[in-house]
């Protein structure tokens, strides 16, 4: 079953629902933004007034939020405005310190060739040995986001065309510009405190996240490439419901509000998935697979 196969069998009659789905709603969208924003607000002045780890703590999750919203924003899905769009998500990505036009490069070749040759994310495409493919998969999990981050604008680089070239230069240009007055101004434990370990911690967060969305999946099939977890509510809020992945790969064209919809609209005629009960769960599965070292799927689900 290709992509499109599997889009075409699951919405077949769903025509009116799913149009509503993908449609926009910016008043949802800039309630969201408004939260988050002002949640790092909040985890700026108690990281400055002294309560440094609840201040780190709110830091951390306005941070990943803003990760995630560049996330929407890489799929136009911020606002209908194309500059509008571009334009929020540069802000997002300057303090997350990569160009969007860069992560876009890539995301998009990752939704195109999900888990084959020209998907940048897959480990297969860089070894045949299965115990490279363990230590990459480790490697990812201690310090892949971080490491790959940096790493952004020349990998894309190589991949992008001359206008994403040209894009990416600017972006990178103006994300030095707007960093380095705060750099040179500001103490760097105020920095350490509101901004860089929160960034890190974000990275941890980033790289579990990714890894339960594609490891010990099956790249063939796309109701099986991704994984969708079940997370409580607290936790879909502050990752925007990005758990919902296996919905996202299917129909990158819905908001990330609406994916819980989606999941629900899809789950009656899903006749076979890959998923996992919490992200906690997720990652005890795959230490017990990384020390036995098995790649096969793990977290099937039939009717």
């Amino acid at each position: 079953m290709t992509h499109a196969e599997a889009r075409h069998a699951l919405t077949l009659g769903l025509e009116k629902e799913m149009a509503e789905l993908r449609r926009q709603r910016p008043v949802r969208r800039i309630a969201e933004i408004a939260f988050f924003v002002a949640l790092w607000t909040v985890g700026i002045l108690l990281g400055v007034t002294g309560h440094v780890l609840i201040g780190i703590a709110a830091s951390t999750a306005a941070l990943n939020a803003f990760y995630l919203l560049s996330h929407e924003g890489h799929h136009h899905l911020l606002f209908r405005n194309r500059l509008a769009n571009h334009a929020t998500n540069m802000i997002f990505c300057i303090p997350l310190l990569h160009s969007p036009s860069g992560y876009r490069v890539l995301h998009e070749l990752h939704h195109k060739f999900l888990g084959g040759r020209g998907d940048p994310d897959e480990y297969r495409n860089y070894t045949d040995n299965p115990r490279f493919r363990w230590a990459l998969q480790f490697v990812r999990l201690t310090m892949g986001t971080l490491v790959y981050m940096p790493m952004i604008p020349i990998v894309a680089w190589r991949r992008a065309d001359r206008a994403d070239r040209i894009r990416l230069l600017l972006e990178c240009a103006l994300i030095a510009c707007v960093l380095t007055p705060v750099f040179v101004g500001v103490p760097v434990r105020t920095l350490l405190q509101v901004w860089l370990i929160p960034g890190v911690i974000v990275g941890y967060i980033s790289a579990v996240r990714a890894l339960a969305q594609h490891a010990l999946t099956e790249s063939d099939d796309p109701l099986l490439a991704s994984r969708t977890v079940h997370s409580n509510r607290i936790v879909a809020f502050l990752l925007l419901n990005e758990n919902y992945h296996l919905e996202h790969h299917l129909f990158p064209e819905v908001p990330s509000y609406n994916l819980p919809r989606l999941r629900e609209l899809l789950s009656a005629r899903l006749p076979r998935s890959v998923e996992a009960p919490s992200y906690t769960r997720f990652l005890a599965g795959f230490i017990v697979r990384f020390l036995h070292g098995d790649e096969s799927l793990m977290g099937l689900v039939t009717p």
